[in-house]
């Protein structure tokens, strides 16, 4: 599951990972700072990532 949200932590997009590579239409978010969450198996990855 990949799921990002925004700096207030209130989540934006959730979707299934289907394939170990996986697209995300962001366009509809504005310009910032998110946090994307990855879910694989039994481990959670977290990452920063800023849209311009």
């Amino acid at each position: 599951m990949i799921s990002i949200y925004n700096v207030q932590g209130q989540l934006l997009i959730q979707q299934p990972m289907l394939h170990t590579k996986t697209n995300i239409d962001i366009s509809q978010l504005a310009k910032g700072l998110y946090v994307v969450e990855v879910k694989m198996g039994k481990g959670i990855r977290l990452e920063k990532f800023v849209k311009e």
